[in-house]
């Protein structure tokens, strides 16, 4: 999420748990919040406009802030910023919620194309890769063959 911040530019509403969070998806909340409910699963960044908060509050219901499983976060589109009510209510989230300038559109494509780095305090990230090269990388036959 760090990075979805910096590339976007935007400004973090609130003081989330952790912002190291890994996207595994990426939902766009066109639909009711109703709708959009069933994917808000751990791992899932939502795309909204800021205006809708009846997505924002879906999403906060959405959320057990004992649970590890969360979704990686949240970014307001539109430079729309919430009513201060809401804002209230963000500042609480365990997620990280951002504000970004951009329409939804813009963000999602700019979210698809991002080209991840992984940064030294990444240890989710680290431990992840660490994993995928001991499960699919024959390190000791690339070091025999130099």
């Amino acid at each position: 999420m760090d990075l979805i911040r910096t590339e976007l530019r935007a400004e973090l509403l609130n003081a989330p748990q952790t912002s190291h969070a890994l996207v595994g998806g990426v939902v766009v909340g066109a639909m009711s919040a109703h709708n959009a409910m069933k994917f808000f699963k751990p791992g899932v960044l939502l795309i909204t406009p800021g205006d809708r908060e009846d997505m924002v509050l879906a999403a906060c219901t959405a959320i057990d802030a004992q649970s590890e499983e969360k979704m990686a976060g949240i970014v307001l589109t539109g430079g729309l910023r919430p009513a201060e009510n809401i804002l209230k209510i963000i500042r609480t989230m365990p997620i990280p919620v951002l504000l970004a300038q951009a329409d939804s559109y813009q963000v999602a494509s700019k979210v698809h194309n991002l080209t991840v780095k992984t940064q030294p305090d990444d240890a989710e990230k680290i431990s992840l890769i660490r994993d995928i090269v001991a499960k699919n990388v024959n390190v000791k036959k690339i070091i025999d063959s130099l």
